[in-house]
């Protein structure tokens, strides 16, 4: 029986592998691999282990006929081993530059776009932009749109607005220190982009710690939804990513270069700038 693994890159010793987006790739991932009855594996390591491996093998070893990869950044030199094998592999989203054919891309300008042009709606100008990983594609995407939109509208971002957190955090540490440099050096901020659940979880307990409050005192606005985010205080207003239904689309280009041969270039997956699900913890500026 064909077999294809969920790959997933930490970046860091003690990141967690699973979080609200890998759950979702997962389980779009799990639901192709039931209905076209195929099995379904998950590897995990830190991007140091993998690259002092020979994956190829690895997965050789694990009866694995293809795999999806998940936050693979510039720093994923195994794939070049893979990619040398004629090895069969999906990046999902992001992947270091000359994989491009192999990296199932979504529509980030449009989703910033939405995101950008509904706060600077409510009043927003001064909106910052909180990442995890300046070297995931996905993210590198999203600050480029971030940044081209704002000026668009005829903001000129400060270097302040997308703070730079100690490196090798996990993402909810991360979304803290950032949102502490943030709101310590650029005071004059009343709404950030986050870009994840659990990022957006770290922003919400620095703006508290500071005796502040969502969305009376800093809109958020996170990419991303899940269950959970329903039940954040407030609840979350989300630019929802179709991360289940890639996952989906993922796992079936990867099974159908392992039954036909390389196909040709992953296209723009249709419908992935994603919706805006708009809820309380943004608000117009002017009842602030």
């Amino acid at each position: 029986m064909t077999n294809l693994c969920l790959l997933i890159c930490s970046h860091s010793e003690g990141e967690d592998l699973f979080n609200s987006f890998t759950d979702e790739v997962l389980n779009g991932l799990r639901q192709y691999c039931v209905e076209a009855d195929l099995e379904l594996s998950i590897f995990g390591s830190s991007v140091s282990k993998l690259n002092k491996i020979n994956v190829h093998k690895e997965m050789q070893r694990r009866g694995v006929d293809g795999a999806i990869i998940v936050n693979a950044n510039e720093d994923c030199r195994f794939l070049k081993e893979l990619a040398k094998q004629a090895f069969p592999f999906c990046c999902f989203m992001s992947s270091p530059r000359g994989f491009s054919d192999r990296r199932l891309q979504v529509d980030h300008q449009a989703s910033v776009e939405a995101a950008c042009k509904y706060l600077i709606q409510l009043g927003h100008r001064r909106i910052a932009f909180i990442l995890s990983d300046a070297k995931n594609r996905v993210h590198g995407d999203r600050l480029d749109a971030y940044r081209t939109v704002m000026a668009a509208h005829g903001i000129e971002v400060d270097a302040a607005w997308v703070p730079e957190a100690p490196q090798n955090l996990d993402a909810v540490e991360h979304g803290y220190q950032a949102t502490l440099q943030l709101l310590n050096s650029a005071q004059e901020i009343t709404a950030v982009i986050s870009m994840g659940y659990e990022l957006s979880l770290g922003i919400a307990h620095a703006v508290n710690s500071l005796g502040l409050q969502i969305p009376k005192d800093l809109s958020l606005l996170s990419f991303d939804d899940s269950l959970h985010a329903r039940y954040f205080n407030p609840p979350l207003t989300v630019m929802d990513v179709p991360n289940r239904k890639l996952g989906f689309l993922a796992g079936r280009w990867t099974h159908q270069w392992i039954q036909n041969g390389e196909p040709e270039a992953l296209p723009l997956a249709a419908g992935s700038a994603g919706q805006l699900m708009i809820r309380q913890s943004t608000a117009a500026l002017a009842s602030r």
